[in-house]
């Protein structure tokens, strides 16, 4: 959280394998809304924090979150909604679609 309020202009960031939840996708989410690129693999991000990026982070292109609780319907209604955005998804054989 203190990252996010502290740097409004990222663009980019990987915290893959780290304790980040939901909340802390959530303040990335509101604070950091010119973020085009995210990794939270292996986090404890779930389908919240996962639907806040994608709602909130317009320029997102690429989006990693492997190895969380993220469900792969939520991962449907994203692509459904931002056919654009590339996602790490390990619904589809750890490929980008």
């Amino acid at each position: 959280q203190a990252l996010a309020a502290s740097c409004p202009n990222l663009t980019v960031i990987y915290v893959d394998d780290t304790q980040v939840t939901d909340v802390g996708a959530q303040a990335l989410a509101a604070a950091c809304p010119t973020l085009t690129e995210i990794g939270l693999g292996n986090t404890q991000t779930t389908d919240v924090g996962a639907q806040a990026l994608a709602a909130s982070c317009p320029n997102l292109t690429h989006f990693y979150l492997h190895d969380t609780s993220v469900t792969s319907t939520l991962w449907r209604r994203i692509k459904a909604t931002r056919p654009g955005l590339m996602l790490y998804s390990p619904y589809l054989s750890s490929t980008f679609w």
